[in-house]
Formats: C-alpha cells, structure tokens, sequence
C-alpha cells in the first residue's frame, strides 16, 4: 500500500495468501429398468452438491455420454462396469458401479409339419410351425446331406427310406431344434423281366436271347449277366458260348431310377461229338532198314484235321500227314499220333516201333570216344564217300571224303578236334547213305 500527502510518499508490502474453495463434490448415480438383455436402462445422476458443470459416463461397452441423466441399451448379457466423472471447475469426482445383464428365457419351440405324396419321387412341403415367431434364422437338414435356410422350404425325396428331418430356430442365444422321421414309399412296380432264347447250344453256341419284359410305363435299361462273369446292356443281346457248361442267365429290367425286376433261366452248352479218330500203320523202307515210311489211317470227317507226329527219339517232330522218319539207332521207339479238328477236338494214339539198322555196315568204336575213332564201313560197290558229323541242331562240324573198296573198310579219324556231345555220323555215297551215332567226351 502507498500513502501520499503532498510530496509525502511511503509504501507498505504484506503477503495474502488466497486458498481454493474445499472440493466437497461426490459422484452418485442410481439406475432403473428391466435389466433382461436388451436391457434399456435409464440411469439417474444423484452427485452431492448440485453443481456440477459437466458429466462423463462409460458403461463398460466403450460407449460413453455427456448427459445428466442417460438413457443406455445393453444389448447382451454379462456385467458391465459403469462409470460417472462429475467436475466443477478443477474439482472432480468419480463413482463406479456394476451392471448386470441377464439373458432373456428361451422361449422358442421348433416345430415343423410336412405335406405331399410320400411315393419317390417325393416332393415335401416344409411348414414352419415355431413359436413364438420370433426365430431370426432357421437351418433345415433333410437326412440327405441336403440343408436349407428357407423358412419354409420344399425338398424332393428321390428314392424310398426313413430319413430324419431336423429344423433348428434361432433367436439371439436362443436356440430350439426339432426331429422328425419322414418315411419315403416305394412306387407300386408295374414291371415283369421275362426272356427267351433260341440257337444251338452246341460248344462254340451263339445264342440269341428274346427280351419279353412288360411294363405299365417306359423301362429305363436292362442288364444281362450270362453266367460266366461277362454281361451286357442291349435289349435283345447274343452270346456265343465257347466252352460246355451250365450257365446261368440273369436279366434285371429297370423302371424309373427305383423300380426293377429280374429272372433267371439255366442254359446248358453241350461239347460238339468228337469225331476225331486217330490211326497209323509203318513200314520200314526195302532200302533201308532204318527209314521208317508212317501211314494215318485215321477217319477224316468234313472238319478240318491237324496232325502232330511225336516219333520217340526226340528228334524233328512233323505236321505231315503220313511223314517218313529215318531213325539212327537200333531200338524200339514210342511213336505217337494227335489228331484234333477246327472245334478242339483232340484224340491221341502212340505205338510202340521196333528199328534195327543195317548190320555190318556202319560201325564206330569205342563210343564214347575221345581223340580217335575207328570208323568201319562195309559197301557192296567201291565208290567216294562223304563221312559227316552233324551235332543235334543239324550243324556239320566235320567233313571228310574217302575212296571206299567193296567189302569191308576201316578208318581213323581224329576227333580231338570235335566240342564234347552227341554227334550224328553219317556215311553218304551215291550208292547209299547209312547213319551210326557217337558221342564225344
């Protein structure tokens, strides 16, 4: 502070503290309403004193309000922790509470008719009976794997059965399902499969099969299972039977996808007579002795006939009709005879054939041998003669020329030269051709 007077001046200074009023602010608040989600809630400020400036409300959903006094929808379940900030100036003050939220009672009840024929194909309608209707979304399932989300849907039952039809409603959390059991009926079938056949039934047989099925409406396709593993689709098939047998024919006639009928018949292939019959006779060649000259007898008939000749030496088997066969050691020989016709029809006749080679003609010591053999032969005329050792494939592996004498000739010849194994030794002039067999060790 300053006095004056006049030309007088004196100056005092003291501090003055000034202190803020007491913050005496205390937030409250009530709430009123039906607290079953959705929950409208109005809530009441009751904050002490009545002066406050400004309001802040959360209710623990991260929503939030300036007003007084506000109203607020919880829109589910659960507990919610509201707040409210009130402040005058810098004074302020918080209140916090907690608000729960119930779930409404469940109240739905699925329920579901149906109407149509329930013949399959069967086309079902689907009407929703639920209640309250309040449901929002609806899930169908129609035991087929089929679902739908229609209210009230329509679905069609190709083929007959049981099957469990289920509807769940939906409201919220709320949820309700319903079962029931739909039966689906065969169509009566109006179908009888029935058939016929002609043809030889003699082994290879084609047989033509007659269809004969009736029906009251248009028959979709048939099958026809022959017996043997083989099958067809045709209408009025033909089979050949190759092999004899009894055979058992099946024929199943579709009508529409679930109607169908089916016979059977027994079909017996007999095996075409074996008219082959198989014979020969021999006889050994004047010039010589170990050619032997076979005859077939056998009764031809007007099919064709194959002929296979086994002589028992193991030694160029032939297809000829009567061959002739020049055997190179004495003994006796199993001559066999197979005869078989176009229908495979196959008889066989074997022999037994006594060969004796000329004696003292042709002779070969020792057999076996090893490095030297002696060779004798005994010729009627002198003549050149070509000795050959052919092994089994009919392969010459030696070669050599002599000037025989009449009578008797001797011969040595080195066969060290000579692979081990049988060799056939043949002595060929133009006179003659006699044969003896060694073998090389």
């Amino acid at each position: 502070m300053t006095a004056t007077n006049g030309s007088c001046t004196n100056t005092f200074w003291d501090t003055v503290r000034i202190t803020p009023p007491a913050c005496n602010l205390i937030a409250g608040f009530t709430h009123s309403g039906v607290t079953t989600a959705p929950a409208n809630l109005t809530f009441t400020n009751q904050t002490t004193p009545d002066s406050a400036t400004r309001y802040k409300w959360s209710f623990g959903t991260g929503d939030s309000s300036s007003l007084k006094n506000p109203a607020f929808t919880f829109k589910t379940a659960g507990k919610y922790i509201v707040g409210l900030t009130a402040t005058n100036g810098s004074c302020t003050n918080s209140f916090l509470d907690t608000v729960t939220i119930t779930a409404p009672a469940c109240n739905l009840i699925a329920r579901f008719t149906h109407s149509g024929v329930t013949t399959a194909p069967a086309n079902l309608t689907f009407t929703n009976k639920t209640t309250p209707d309040s449901a929002t979304r609806y899930k169908w399932n129609f035991g087929t794997r089929d679902t739908s989300s229609l209210k009230n849907p329509a679905f069609t039952f190709r083929t007959a059965g049981q099957y469990i039809v289920s509807l769940t409603a939906t409201n919220g959390s709320c949820t309700s399902t319903f079962w029931d059991t739909i039966t689906i009926t065969a169509p009566a079938c109006n179908i009888t499969a029935r058939f016929t056949y002609d043809g030889a039934t003699v082994s290879p047989a084609a047989i033509s099969f007659r269809n004969l099925t009736t029906s009251a409406t248009s028959i979709t396709n048939y099958k026809w299972y022959f017996g043997n593993g083989d099958s067809s689709s045709g209408i009025n098939p033909i089979y050949t039977y190759v092999n004899p047998g009894i055979y058992k024919v099946k024929l199943i006639a579709y009508e529409g996808a679930v109607c169908r009928s089916e016979t059977d018949q027994y079909i017996r292939i007999l095996e075409k007579k074996c008219t082959v019959n198989p014979d020969f006779t021999y006889f050994t060649d004047s010039a010589q002795s170990n050619k032997i000259n076979f005859i077939n007898q056998g009764s031809l008939t007007t099919d064709s006939i194959k002929y296979y000749w086994k002589f028992g030496d193991g030694y160029r088997d032939s297809t000829t009709v009567s061959p002739t066969h020049v055997y190179w050691q004495t003994g006796n020989y199993y001559v066999c005879l197979q005869a078989s016709n176009s229908n495979l029809c196959t008889k066989t006749i074997c022999k037994t054939i006594p060969v004796k080679l000329p004696l003292g003609k042709i002779a070969a010591t020792p057999n076996p041998v090893k490095s030297t053999l002696n060779f004798y032969l005994y010729v009627d005329i002198g003549s050149t003669y070509v000795i050959r050792f052919s092994n089994s494939a009919g392969f010459v592996a030696k070669e050599i020329h002599f000037l025989a004498s009449p009578g008797a000739n001797n011969l040595y010849i080195n066969t060290s030269d000579l692979p081990n194994g049988f060799y056939y030794v043949t002595a060929e002039s133009k006179y003659e051709k006699v044969h003896t067999q060694i073998f090389k060790l």
